[in-house]
């Protein structure tokens, strides 16, 4: 499953700022945050799924399209451009996010540390798995 949420978001002359107070957050305990730049307009990251991990995206700049497809073989697109918002993803959920202009970023929480045993790299797993 995976979800579009907004997120705190304030808007003033000078610029905006998006906050996620890390106590607060409903989604998840958070233990991991990492962030992903793409160089180049088209690069694509991702292209997974995990077992066990949830995460929560935000586009901090740029436009990003993430493209998602679940065990069941949903497909869903959103479009992130705004720090207004963030994508909650749930684990066994394929995930590609593509940059639509050069120099996207996008910040990422996660519930879980990095554990290379968690992630599902062929889709086709992901939709055996069990």
């Amino acid at each position: 499953m995976i979800y579009l949420k907004k997120i705190k978001y304030l808007c003033e002359e000078k610029g905006y700022l998006s906050s996620i107070d890390y106590q607060r957050f409903k989604y998840f305990k958070i233990r991991r945050s990492f962030f992903i730049n793409f160089k180049k307009k088209n690069a694509t990251r991702g292209k997974h799924a995990h077992r066990k991990c949830s995460q929560f995206i935000v586009c901090t700049s740029g436009k990003i399209l993430v493209n998602s497809i679940d065990k069941k073989n949903i497909k869903k697109k959103f479009l992130l451009s705004k720090a207004d918002q963030g994508l909650y993803i749930k684990p066994l959920v394929w995930v590609e996010l593509t940059a639509l202009v050069k120099n996207s970023t996008a910040a990422c929480l996660a519930n879980r540390k990095y554990e290379p045993d968690d992630y599902i790299y062929r889709l086709e797993e992901l939709k055996d798995f069990k």
